[in-house]
C-alpha cells in the first residue's frame, strides 16, 4: 500500500514538474519577442507614403499631412493629424473608433492604397479597415506586401479663359494683356493672343491668385481661381483720360517734362557761356581789355 501511493506521489510530482518546464519555455519566447504583448489593442498606425513622379520609379515624398477621422453621423471629425518624413514614413494615433483615413498635399491627389484601406465614393476619406484590432506592441503596419500605404502624384490641370474690354457698343478682345496665375508653390506667365484668349497647364489640388495688366487699363486681380474645364473670362477699363492740348494725361506729363529738360540746358548754357563785363565794356573774347589814355586821345585830336 505504501509503494502505490510513493508511485502516485512521485507520477503526480513528474507532471508538476512537467508542466512547470512547459510555462518556463513560454515565458522564455515571450522574453526573446522583446517582451512585446501580442494581444495588446493597437494604440499608433504606422506606414509609408510614396510619390510617382512622371517617367521615375516611386520616392518617398515628405511634408504630407496623414489624418485619422472618427465618423460622426454624416460628418466627419479630425482625431489627430501628422506628416510623413524625408523617407515618407508616418505615425499616427488610432483607436477602434476611428473610422477614416486621408491624404493631403497641394497639388497632389492619392493614385493607390493599400488593401486594409477602401475608398470611400468620390471623397478624399479612406476608410481603415484592418484584419485586426490587436498588435504586437500596439503598433500596427498599414502597408500590405506593397510596401506603402498610399502612392500619391502630382496632379496637372487647366485654368483658360479670354480678357476683353468694352469698346462703345461691343466687346473687343484685348491681344497683348500679360496675365499671371501665383500658387503658394508657383507662379506662371502669360500673354493673350490676338483673340485675347490665355491658357495654362498647371498643378491642381491647390488655389491661385490671378492678375491681368495691359497698358492703358486698369488691372484685375482675382483670388481664389481653381484649375476646371470651363473657361475664365474677364473684362478690362479703359483708364480715364484728361486731354491737354489736344493729348492725353500721359502724353501731356510727357512733353511737359520735355520742355522743362530743354528749359534747363538753355539756362545752363547761358550762365556757361555768357560774357563778362569790363568797366560796362562787353568781353567778347579772351583778350584784355585796353584803355585808352586820355593823353593819345588829346593829341589825335591837336593832329
Amino acid at each position: 500500500m505504501d509503494q502505490k501511493v510513493l508511485g502516485l506521489a512521485l507520477a503526480s510530482l513528474a507532471v508538476f514538474s512537467l508542466a512547470f518546464i512547459v510555462c518556463a519555455a513560454d515565458t522564455a519566447l515571450a522574453d526573446e519577442n522583446d517582451g512585446d504583448d501580442p494581444g495588446s489593442p493597437i494604440d499608433y498606425l504606422r506606414g509609408y507614403v510614396f510619390e510617382i513622379p512622371p517617367q521615375q520609379d516611386r520616392v518617398p515624398i515628405q511634408g504630407l499631412a496623414v489624418t485619422t477621422w472618427f465618423a460622426v453621423g454624416e460628418s466627419y471629425e479630425k482625431y489627430e493629424t501628422t506628416v510623413t518624413d524625408d523617407n515618407g514614413l508616418f505615425r499616427v494615433k488610432y483607436d477602434p473608433s476611428v473610422k477614416y483615413m486621408s491624404f493631403d498635399l497641394d497639388e497632389y491627389t492619392v493614385k493607390g492604397w493599400c488593401s486594409e484601406l477602401v475608398k470611400t465614393g468620390d471623397s478624399d476619406m479612406y476608410e481603415i479597415s484592418l484584419k485586426s484590432e490587436s498588435e504586437s506592441g500596439g503598433v500596427h503596419d498599414l502597408f500590405d506586401n506593397s510596401g506603402y500605404t498610399a502612392i500619391v502624384s502630382r496632379t496637372i490641370g487647366t485654368i483658360f479663359g479670354t480678357v476683353a474690354t468694352e469698346k462703345g457698343n461691343g466687346i473687343v478682345p484685348l491681344s497683348g494683356a500679360d496675365v499671371t496665375i501665383t500658387s503658394s508653390s508657383t507662379i506662371l506667365t502669360t500673354t493673350t493672343d490676338d483673340t485675347g484668349y490665355f491658357f495654362f497647364s498647371c498643378p491642381s489640388g491647390t488655389t491661385y491668385e490671378l492678375s491681368i495688366s495691359a497698358s492703358g487699363f486698369d488691372g484685375l486681380t482675382v483670388d481664389n481661381i481653381e484649375p476646371s474645364q470651363s473657361a475664365y473670362n474677364y473684362r478690362l477699363t479703359e483708364k480715364d483720360h484728361i486731354i491737354i492740348f489736344g493729348l492725353d494725361l500721359t502724353h501731356t506729363l510727357e512733353l511737359f517734362g520735355l520742355l522743362i529738360l530743354v528749359l534747363i540746358a538753355i539756362i545752363t548754357i547761358y550762365f556757361v557761356k555768357r560774357p563778362s563785363t569790363a568797366d560796362s565794356i562787353a568781353v567778347i573774347n579772351d583778350l584784355p581789355v585796353v584803355k585808352i589814355e586820355e593823353e593819345e586821345e588829346e593829341s589825335r585830336s591837336d593832329e
